[in-house]
This record gives C-alpha cells, sequence and structure tokens, in this order.
C-alpha cells in the first residue's frame, strides 16, 4: 500500500474556461475541429450541458452544436449525462466532457518526499500521495519518481500511463541537455539527459517545470492569486524563487530563468560579490539565513528557521531581531520586484514567507524607505502543495490538448 493516498478524494481543479478566438473558415475540417474544441472546453469549464446551452455560450447553430458533439462522442471525448430532472415536457440531454478520456499526474519532488497527485480529465483527484524520497543520484531519482508513479496508478485503478506527467524541478530545465541547470542544491537534477530517462520510466509525456512557477499556477488558479492578472509569487524556504504571471500566463524570459532571484546581488558588497553557485540573495534571505541571524542575536547555534519564528511568536526579543533583519533583506527584493514587474500582487510562500504576518511590518516599513512603489502583499494560501498543484493543473492542461489530438488525430 503507498503510503499517504487518498483514493476517492472529491478535490477538483476547476481551471479558467480557455477563450479560443474564432478561426476563419478556410475548409469544412478546420471548422469542425474549431467547433469541437469550443464545445469541449466549455463543456470542461462549465460541466453538464445541453445542446441549446453549448448553442447559446459558443454562438453556434444547434445544427452545428449536435454535428460536433455526435464526432465528440464517437472519439470517446463527450458522453450523454442523462437530463435534467426538472421542467416542462421532455428534457433536453445533457453532456460531458467523458473524464475517464486520460488522466493527468502532478508530482514534486523535494529532499525528502516525493509528493503525488493523480486526476480525471475533469480535474476531479483520483489519489495522493506522498513517500520518502530515498535519491541520492540522478539513476535513483528516475527509479524512485518511476516507482512511485506506478503504485499511485495502480491505487487509483489506471492500466497504464497517464495521459501527461508534470514535474515540479529546482532550477531551469534547459532543453537542449534535457535536464536542470542552476540547481546546485540539488545535483542530481543536473544530469544530461534526466528529462528522457523520466519519460522512457514514466511511460508518458512530461512537463518539468519550476516549481515556484508551479506554485504561482497553483495560487493564480485556486488560491490567493485566483482572479489577478499580473501576479508575483515570492517562495522563500531552503531557497528562494518567483513565479511570474503575466496575462494569466507564466512569464519564463528568453531561457526559462525569468524568476531566478536567488542570483539577484542583492545587500552584498560589491568587493565581497564572488557570485557563489548558490546565489548571493539565496545565501541571505533564505531559511538557514534566518536562523545566522538568530544566532547572532544570541540564540543557540543549533535553532533553525522554524524554531526563530516560533519564538518570535512568543515574544523572544533574540527571534524578533533575526526576524526583522529578514525582513530588510525581503524588502530590497519585494523593491526590486515591484519596479521590474509592476504586478498587482506579491504574494509570499514557503517556510520562511509562510510567516509574512511576522515579517511584515518590518518588511513594509523598509520598502517604505526603499521605494515610492507601493505593491499589495498578501500571504499564499496553499502551503506545501502549492507546487504539487501546480503541476497538477499543468498536467490537467496538457492532458487534455494531448487527449483531443490522439483521439481524434487532430492538432
Amino acid at each position: 500500500m503507498l503510503a499517504g493516498v487518498n483514493t476517492g478524494d472529491t478535490t477538483t481543479i476547476n481551471l479558467p474556461a480557455a477563450t479560443r478566438a474564432p478561426v476563419a473558415a478556410v475548409g469544412p475540417t478546420m471548422m469542425r475541429t474549431t467547433n469541437q474544441r469550443v464545445i469541449l472546453d466549455l463543456l470542461y469549464a462549465r460541466g453538464a450541458s445541453t445542446r441549446p446551452q453549448l448553442a447559446r455560450l459558443a454562438g453556434l447553430s444547434q445544427p452545428t452544436i449536435l454535428a460536433a458533439l455526435a464526432g465528440l462522442v464517437a472519439d470517446g471525448l463527450v458522453r450523454e449525462a442523462g437530463r435534467p430532472e426538472a421542467g416542462i415536457g421532455r428534457p433536453a440531454q445533457l453532456y460531458e466532457a467523458d473524464p475517464a478520456a486520460g488522466c493527468a499526474l502532478g508530482i514534486d519532488v523535494g529532499r525528502r518526499w516525493i509528493r503525488l497527485a493523480l486526476c480525471d480529465l475533469a480535474g476531479t483527484q483520483l489519489a495522493r500521495a506522498d513517500v520518502a524520497n530515498p535519491a541520492t543520484t540522478s539513476s535513483d531519482l528516475v527509479d524512485a519518481i518511476a516507482g512511485a508513479s506506478s503504485a499511485l496508478l495502480a491505487e487509483a485503478g489506471i492500466d497504464g500511463p497517464p495521459t501527461h506527467t508534470a514535474i515540479a524541478a529546482p532550477g531551469v530545465f534547459e532543453k537542449s541537455r534535457r535536464a536542470v541547470k542552476y540547481a546546485d542544491n540539488v545535483p542530481e537534477w543536473q544530469r544530461p539527459g534526466l528529462a528522457d530517462a523520466l519519460r522512457e520510466h514514466v511511460g508518458s509525456a512530461i512537463t518539468i517545470e519550476n516549481d515556484a512557477n508551479l506554485a504561482a499556477v497553483a495560487e493564480h488558479v485556486q488560491g490567493a492569486g485566483v482572479g489577478a492578472s499580473h501576479l508575483a509569487y515570492l517562495h522563500v524556504g531552503s531557497g528562494i524563487g518567483l513565479g511570474i504571471v503575466v496575462d494569466g500566463e507564466i512569464y519564463h524570459g528568453a531561457s526559462g530563468a525569468a524568476g531566478e532571484i536567488a542570483y539577484l546581488p542583492i545587500g552584498v558588497d560589491p568587493d565581497d560579490a564572488v557570485a557563489p553557485a548558490r546565489g548571493l540573495l539565496e545565501e541571505r534571505a533564505a531559511a538557514d539565513s534566518v536562523a545566522r541571524y538568530a544566532v547572532a542575536a544570541g540564540m543557540p547555534a543549533d535553532v533553525s528557521s522554524a524554531d526563530v519564528f516560533a519564538a518570535a511568536r512568543a515574544g523572544d526579543g533574540r527571534a524578533l531581531v533575526a526576524v526583522r533583519t529578514e525582513a530588510h533583506q525581503l524588502a530590497s527584493v519585494v523593491a526590486a520586484i515591484s519596479a521590474f514587474l509592476d504586478p498587482e500582487l506579491i504574494l509570499v510562500g514557503g517556510g520562511v514567507g509562510q510567516n509574512l504576518d511576522l515579517l511584515q511590518p518590518a518588511l513594509e516599513e523598509r520598502v517604505a524607505a526603499l521605494t515610492p512603489l507601493r505593491t499589495p502583499l498578501a500571504a499564499a494560501t496553499l502551503g506545501e502543495e502549492s507546487i504539487l498543484r501546480g503541476a497538477l493543473v499543468t498536467g490537467l492542461r496538457a492532458a487534455r490538448e494531448s487527449a483531443y489530438t490522439g483521439r481524434t488525430g487532430r492538432s
């Protein structure tokens, strides 16, 4: 039995409705494809609907809707879902996207744990598990991910590989090497060809995405960032990263390194800027820095960042000094994010960031001294589940696309 599995969980991912612009009618095949995709997106977003409802929402005639639905039913992407009980006369037939037409797997690989979740194409979670991560090499990592994935699929009763798998990683996925770079804290991720090995062992197409980006995706779709078009998610834990959402989509930059703010030379004397592989900002503002500030203030040498925040909540003066020092470091980051990105909202998460209530007074005081720009700050709400949820959202989007193209033969 896989530890932590929760089959039958009713958690559902509700993705924002896709907006497909009308396409010029250059031929009947293109029109049919466009109509089908519009209808399928509506069924994913709204759930079971009748032909008249779909006609009104899509702006299409009922004969067009009928033809498109017939094709989707024949391809196994849509199914009949009964009839409403209320109403005068014979109620109209309901249709829904067939949730069993595929499935998506999301994976968050941490230093100690591999977290996995599986959902059908309706976004309903089928299974969830946390398993220990024993990997010390890249080969171990591939084997651990593949083994945990197979066990989760078996627990959920899925015969075969997932339709798509999204995996959270530190650093930046480099397509040319098919591996992750800028992940010196977790060297097993940096093996060339790692992505191909994962795809072979997991058995499906995969997406490897930065963990802060995935947390930003989750907060944008399900968390504190719902409704924001321009959002920055600042992750402060054992590492530091930034997920950037622009017009509802993750912004990656030219090489995928947008948001790698661990390398910002903030608060560094130019003579001391030796550019460590870990990143200068990360050296000064990640969780271990909070512990160092606390030790410098007189706390025991073995104190952890979690201990520091707990002591600060209890009024320990030494811990409060450390929290204030950390807040001043983060204020420079917040000021830089506001100036460069001008987001509607900056969400703060991670093991350190989840203590925003303690950090915020000194942080905002320092920001006011640094810049006239004022971007609202808020605590992320999804906690340690945010990265996994973001992976599941990303995997679900890709799985729906793959299911459509695979079953219809059209892109």
